[in-house]
């Protein structure tokens, strides 16, 4: 196992499927918002026999598709894990589908471990701007994560209420 391989088991990125090939340091954003990114340079593939649409055993390779995912990391910078995802074509169908990782959700870019971090973040009443700021996402995306429990616990105590009251 390379040390790179020990980077991601301490960023809690715990997927086999995921092989890193690089870290380099890099600055996004502008003006006074402009952030020093860790950058995680990774691959995600795995052998995928048949097709998820029709079910025949006729998928190729069909290159990758790189994606940048927001990770928790340590406290001092935000981490971006830039994941090349491998992509499949059927022969049969003609459809064609991507790598998927317990790490994010499909077509998110956000992962699990930053949105838990935020929740917690969020549990200690600090402002969605302060916690924007410590974990390298915005604002919105802040707003957008507590608002998402928000809606899922209310529907979790009114499922709760109807069982308990109807």
């Amino acid at each position: 196992m390379s040390q790179l391989d020990n980077t991601l088991k301490l960023l809690g990125v715990t997927d086999t499927n995921i092989r890193v090939f690089g870290t380099r340091e890099e600055f996004h954003g502008r003006g006074s918002g402009r952030k020093k990114y860790l950058v995680i340079q990774a691959e995600l593939t795995y052998t995928l026999r048949r097709c998820p649409s029709c079910g025949y055993n006729m998928l190729h390779p069909n290159g990758h598709k790189l994606t940048h995912v927001h990770i928790a990391g340590s406290m001092d910078r935000p981490v971006i894990l830039e994941l090349n995802k491998q992509r499949w074509r059927c022969s049969n169908c003609h459809s064609t589908c991507t790598a998927t990782t317990p790490v994010v959700s499909t077509n998110h870019a956000i992962g699990h471990g930053l949105a838990t971090h935020v929740l917690k973040l969020a549990s200690k009443s600090l402002p969605a701007k302060t916690i924007a700021s410590l974990t390298g996402i915005s604002t919105n995306s802040v707003q957008r994560i507590l608002t998402l429990l928000a809606n899922a616990l209310f529907s979790k105590a009114n499922h709760a209420f109807h069982y308990l009251f109807l």
